[in-house]
């Protein structure tokens, strides 16, 4: 049971000690092995886009959770405009824990938030850009494990992704080519 209240206008979650089992099996949100596993994805993601952006952090706006922002444009003057969202690969990732315990374990989620990589548009459209279709995340139930495979499947077919559409990302003609370099 999760109790909120509001403060300042900002909802507080909390959890009075006595709610939580005692010895409930499970991962807290600040420890080492949250950590291990938020440098794990990072390596992952930089193996590939050696020159992309990358961020994790704990985000306690929606309960405890993890956020994974990552994109291709690592510097972000190099961003149209500046902003982060004007990404042609802007990726925006939520690892949830289990609302009971509020720890990741089994019950932990894993979902996109928002994901894609731009191209540009067909011959004749009067898109600005258009999606790739078949580039998309299946939300993932499971341990930090079972997440992390599925992070990693997925950072290799944005790779593949990337590499098979080099020539039609949408603003590929006004990036910097190293960007493009996907490994």
């Amino acid at each position: 049971m999760t109790i909120t209240r509001k403060l300042m206008g900002v909802n507080e979650h909390y959890r009075p000690a006595n709610l939580i089992e005692a010895g409930s099996d499970g991962v807290a949100p600040d420890s080492p092995e949250v950590k291990a596993f938020m440098d794990a994805v990072e390596a992952k993601f930089k193996k590939h886009f050696p020159n992309g952006f990358f961020q994790a952090w704990e985000n306690p706006r929606f309960g405890a959770s993890m956020s994974i922002h990552w994109g291709l444009l690592g510097n972000k003057q190099d961003l149209p405009s500046g902003y982060r969202e004007n990404d042609p690969f802007h990726h925006n990732l939520k690892i949830s824990t289990d609302p009971r315990t509020e720890m990741f374990n089994a019950r932990s989620e894993f979902e996109s938030l928002s994901s894609a990589l731009y191209l540009n548009p067909p011959e004749g459209s009067h898109l600005a850009m258009e999606r790739l279709k078949g580039l998309k995340l299946r939300k993932v139930t499971g341990d930090l494990d079972r997440i992390q495979k599925a992070l990693f499947k997925y950072i290799e077919t944005c790779a593949k992704a990337v590499k098979d559409n080099q020539d039609n990302i949408y603003g590929a003609d006004r990036m910097n080519p190293k960007y493009l370099k996907v490994n």
